[in-house]
């Protein structure tokens, strides 16, 4: 998790920030489907439901979020299985 508008103000408006969790391991394929936005609703739930055991209100202070998938990342950034090796 990377919170970039602590550093720069303009990302964001005065007492809000743009928070950025890259999530690693996430399953290109589904074991009961595919990626589509109910399921992304549902990881992006369990995401910050991990963060709210750690810092308790979190998901309520999200006004806006962009899930994306490993197929997203390979479609839109060339990243073969959705991964970047390096």
């Amino acid at each position: 998790m990377t919170i970039p508008s602590v550093l720069d103000g303009s990302l964001a408006p005065k007492g809000c920030h743009v928070v950025l969790m890259f999530t690693q391991y996430t399953p290109y394929h589904l074991k009961n489907g595919k990626w589509d936005d109910a399921t992304k609703e549902d990881y992006a739930a369990t995401v910050f439901g991990i963060v709210d055991e750690y810092s308790p209100g979190f998901s309520e202070s999200v006004i806006g979020k962009e899930v994306l998938t490993p197929p997203d990342l390979e479609a839109i950034f060339g990243l073969t299985g959705g991964v970047s090796i390096a």
